[in-house]
């Protein structure tokens, strides 16, 4: 679920997952340095929160299990997604730069990577598209 879209895309998502959790953010700022995407802040923290609350009320801050910090470079160049073998080791493949939509685009940035490595991937024996997890 997302709030009506900024300039810097979606925003702040909260998005169910399969255990009943969900997961909320992430931000999108500019001009940020290094060392300060090493962390979550705590004022980082509550307005991640308060935005969260805004879509789902119910949602239980006091539940959190992790918080994940990081940057997100963009390729100036071309101000789109990076997806592309590494210049130095073409085994290494470099997926970068993704802006809003990067999350509905994961299955096809997954696809172009496989294409890009020249793997074959074929489901597991045992393979089960009706997967069902036990919440607690």
């Amino acid at each position: 679920m997302f709030k009506v879209p900024t300039i810097h895309g979606k925003g702040i998502i909260v998005a169910p997952t399969l255990d009943g959790q969900y997961l909320v953010g992430p931000t999108a700022e500019e001009d940020v340095a290094k060392e300060d995407t090493r962390l979550v802040t705590r004022e980082k923290y509550d307005y991640i929160g308060e935005i969260g609350k805004q879509i789902i009320p119910s949602l239980k801050l006091e539940r959190t299990m992790m918080t994940i910090s990081g940057s997100r470079p963009i390729d100036i160049e071309t101000n789109d997604f990076v997806i592309r073998h590494s210049k130095k080791n073409k085994h290494f493949v470099i997926a970068g730069g993704m802006q809003s939509p990067a999350l509905s685009s994961a299955p096809a940035i997954a696809e172009e990577i496989v294409k890009l490595l020249e793997l074959e991937l074929k489901p597991r024996k045992n393979y089960n598209p009706k997967y069902s997890i036990d919440v607690f």
